[in-house]
């Protein structure tokens, strides 16, 4: 059957030719066609108001970029996580499609080859995953529309990487450039809100914060708290945390 005739209930994608062709490509592919993309188009993506770069109605990601992700991304289906990542697209709510989307976008942007996908950080309590995990680097992938109060699970994140790891190498903080990135004010406000977060009272852990952020007890005693968060997000550091 043919790709127009497959999402023929839908007028303006059935007229797309972007979407005609990557569907195409899809119905032809052996593995790509038992995700029975047709039924999660109807089911799913439009009704998350997904559309086509023709369409009078329905916004971005467009349906054709979804399947050309999928495309990409299928290479990875051996990897642990990648089941998870795939659920988000094509089983789970509108955010988690276009969180998903964003993980695969910037897997093939950066052209990666992850060693896993949602993997805990902390695997002794089972907290924080992170979505790629790639030559022993935590990168989490975050793609909102527009400001979070508080910068949702940011902060918590955040923190939790300074408490488990000891160098700045070990994760970053990918935003998608098309929806919003945070300003180092934004991270600096959130922090703030969570810092009780940090441990303020151990002098070991204390000297390993100020490492991370090339400065030194000095400059930042233990228990300056603000004085830390000061320093991750000035502009040198910042950058090396958010959209390195």
């Amino acid at each position: 059957m043919k790709a127009w005739e497959k999402i023929a209930g839908h007028i303006q994608l059935r007229v797309d030719l972007d979407v005609l062709e990557s569907l195409s490509k899809a119905l032809a592919d052996d593995y790509l066609k038992t995700l029975n993309l047709d039924q999660v188009i109807s089911n799913k993506w439009i009704k998350d108001g997904f559309g086509c770069p023709s369409c009078k109605n329905g916004g971005k990601p467009w349906i054709n970029e979804l399947i050309d992700q999928l495309d990409h991304f299928k290479q990875f289906k051996e990897i642990e996580g990648y089941q998870t990542v795939l659920n988000q697209l094509l089983q789970q709510g509108k955010n988690q499609a276009i969180g998903s989307h964003w993980v695969m976008k910037f897997v093939k942007k950066k052209n990666l080859s992850p060693t896993k996908f949602e993997d805990f950080i902390d695997e002794a309590t089972g907290d924080f995953s992170a979505d790629i995990i790639v030559n022993g680097k935590f990168i989490e992938c975050k793609s909102w529309g527009g400001k979070a109060p508080g910068m949702s699970n940011v902060p918590n994140q955040l923190i939790n990487y300074f408490n488990t790891q000891n160098s700045l190498s070990k994760f970053e903080f990918q935003f998608d450039p098309d929806r919003w990135i945070p300003t180092p004010e934004d991270l600096n406000q959130a922090l703030k809100s969570k810092s009780d977060l940090f441990n303020t009272t151990d002098e070991v852990v204390w000297a390993k914060y100020v490492s991370m952020v090339e400065s030194n007890v000095d400059d930042i005693p233990i228990g300056n708290v603000d004085a830390l968060i000061d320093q991750i997000t000035s502009s040198s550091i910042f950058s090396k945390i958010i959209n390195p």
